[in-house]
């Protein structure tokens, strides 16, 4: 019970977002990776995560420092970061250099067709 309410402290609901942030950067790269795919992230910071992949329901956690998470998926998959400093995250072994370094949270969409992703950054609002 311990760890459960110790991951909720770093969540980051759909609810905070609209209400305790305001996007402030989104960008759209295309992406040379064919299927299967895989999605990993590999972190130097502890992070708290949700994924969510195709129709599966999201999976949440913390990623310890150093911790490795892998997911594979058919279409799409979406993820959302309490944020992406010490965060690298690759597709097919590709790195997402749009991710950055930030201490708040992001979003990032990817999607098979066309292959795409889309990165979202969030600042507190003031």
């Amino acid at each position: 019970e311990y760890s459960s309410k110790y991951e909720d402290r770093d969540a980051i609901t759909d609810e905070q977002i609209v209400n305790d942030y305001v996007e402030t950067v989104s960008q759209t790269v295309s992406m040379m990776v064919e299927p299967p795919l895989k999605l990993k992230i590999v972190t130097t910071e502890r992070i708290w995560y949700s994924m969510a992949t195709d129709t599966e329901a999201a999976q949440t956690g913390i990623l310890s420092p150093g911790e490795e998470k892998s997911l594979a998926f058919e279409n799409q998959i979406n993820v959302r970061l309490n944020q992406t400093a010490g965060i690298s995250l690759y597709i097919n072994g590709v790195e997402v250099k749009e991710l950055g370094q930030y201490n708040h949270p992001a979003e990032i969409q990817f999607f098979a067709e066309p292959s795409t992703i889309t990165v979202k950054h969030y600042l507190p609002q003031r």
